[in-house]
């Protein structure tokens, strides 16, 4: 799940941690923990960023 409109790659791309590519049809246990780590890694950055962003302007809740 992405709350955010851009895809996951834009994210990754936008906050300095490209997605990576992988085969799913070979690839082993450990290459996809690795990918898996990296996109919840892009995701966790992307949330401190945002997070930051409402805390900065005063919005929501969160401040």
């Amino acid at each position: 799940m992405n709350w955010f409109t851009e895809s996951l790659a834009k994210t990754g791309e936008r906050i300095g941690i490209p997605k990576m590519d992988i085969d799913f049809d070979t690839c082993t246990d450990e290459e996809l923990s690795v990918y898996c780590r990296n996109d919840v890694l892009i995701e966790f950055e992307n949330f401190k960023v945002f997070i930051a962003f409402l805390e900065d302007n005063m919005i929501g809740r969160l401040c």
